[in-house]
Order: C-alpha cells, then structure tokens, then sequence
C-alpha cells in the first residue's frame, strides 16, 4: 500500500542523517487549515529546527471525516512498516452537520490518531483570538461574526497564523473554557460551540521543541 518500503540502508540512513520529530496532519478542508497550518510551519523554521511536517490537503474522499481517519490510518500503518514512525498523527475536520462523525472520532482514537475537532467549523478557532462565544452557533453565522474582526475574510485568505499570533493565548483560554462548560455533555469534545485545535497547536509547539 503506497510507497514501497524503504531499504533497510536507507532507513538506517535517515534515521543517523534527520532524526527529526515526525508529524503528519491530513486535513479535511483543502484550503482554511492548510493554509494556518502552513503559516504555523514557516513561522517556526525562522527560529528553530523543523520536524518533518506533512499536511496533506482534503482531497476527493478525504473530504469524507471516516475516509481521512481511514487515509491517514494507512499512512501510520506504513511509516511503523518502515520502521519510521510518526511521532504524531492528526486528523483535522469538522462538524458541518456531517453523519457519522462520532465513528470517525472512534475509529480514530482506539487507532491512536488524534483529532482537532470543531463545531461548527474550523472559523470558530479564528474567531476565539478576537471574542468569546458561548451561544450554540452554525457556520455561515460564525464567519459573518469573524468578518467584523477580519474584513473581507475568505477561506483562501495567506498570512492569518502570523496575523492571528498575539492573541493565540486567549483563542486557547476560551478554547478550554468551551471544554469546560460542555462537561456535563456525554462528548463535550463534539459540542456546539467546541474546537480542539488549541490541543493540536500544543502538541505541535511541543514536538518542535524535540526538534531543538
């Protein structure tokens, strides 16, 4: 399945050569987290070593939240074949009134595949940097609410990570306090307003550190 496997030599090879922290991220969405996630990427290389980061895009049937848990499924399966593992694998989607999601977060979870989870869309996260929001919310509404704070804000949009920076310690505060005031919910993980991507951007800060 995909690649062959490396040879013994080469893996021996890269392994002396970069052995660098392994990351993959597949996304849902073909642009919004690609496009941040990047941003994330080349803020860090200009002050640090980077680990190997792969984002792969949604594309075709990963736009499906079981088919990406399933896509990036194999890929784990074939970096521990060839003996070069991930150190982390996350799967990034989000609600958008999809069927199905909570066999995609469990298929997920008992594969040891993490998930940055938002409902009802990625924008939430966007959003947090500037305002509270407590209220249960639907998509097309949270972006009209994010474009008083980035007008003309599109999906497609470069540059939010480096714009968003500043305030990333308070879009992660109200992040964890949405966890919180969803606790009494059977998954307050999946609730509407609710984003894990706060935990993705911890444990990526967290493996570029190893990479010191």
């Amino acid at each position: 399945m995909g690649t062959n496997p490396l040879s013994r030599r080469r893996r021996k090879s890269i392994k002396k050569i970069n052995p660098r922290p392994r990351i993959l991220i597949a996304c849902e969405g073909t642009k919004t987290e690609p496009n941040y996630l990047r941003g994330f990427q080349q803020q860090q290389k200009r002050r640090r070593p980077s680990p190997l980061f792969e984002i792969v895009p949604g594309k075709g049937r990963r736009t499906d939240p079981c088919n990406l848990v399933r896509f990036a499924l194999d890929k784990k399966k074939e970096s521990e074949r060839e003996r070069l593992p991930y150190d982390a694998t996350w799967c990034v989607f989000d609600y958008d009134n999809r069927p199905k999601i909570d066999i995609a977060i469990q298929l997920a979870e008992s594969n040891g595949i993490k998930i940055a989870f938002s409902n009802p869309c990625f924008e939430l996260w966007y959003l947090l940097h500037f305002d509270e929001q407590h209220a249960e919310i639907e998509g097309k509404q949270l972006v009209r609410k994010l474009k008083t704070y980035i007008p003309g804000y599109k999906k497609s949009m470069n540059g939010l990570y480096e714009r968003l920076l500043p305030q990333m310690s308070d879009a992660d505060g109200r992040a964890r306090n949405l966890q919180v005031l969803h606790i009494s919910a059977k998954r307050p993980e999946v609730s509407n307003p609710s984003t894990t991507v706060y935990s993705l951007m911890e444990d990526l800060t967290r493996l570029y550190d190893k990479a010191l």
